[in-house]
């Protein structure tokens, strides 16, 4: 999942749909580092047994500004 760098300083909320077609919303309040990875238990792949389901692992990458407007710059 791609975050904004704003998403990943101040947080996010995204529904995202599961293997199962259901839609999960996922909030997260606290910063979010480039790489960080999420799991989301008993969520992922309905297991081969037919029995329950593996956990849900979501990779998060944040997608930095190439550059920054000179307002933006002087906000500091």
């Amino acid at each position: 999942m791609v975050l904004s760098l704003l998403e990943a300083l101040t947080g996010f909320e995204r529904d995202i749909e599961l293997p199962t077609g259901e839609l999960y919303n996922l909030k997260r309040t606290t910063v979010t580092q480039h790489g960080d990875r999420l799991a989301v238990c008993g969520k992922g792949v309905p297991k081969y047994s037919g029995y329950g389901s593996g956990d849900l692992i979501i990779h998060l990458s944040v997608s930095f500004p190439d550059e920054l407007s000179t307002e933006d710059k002087e906000r500091k």
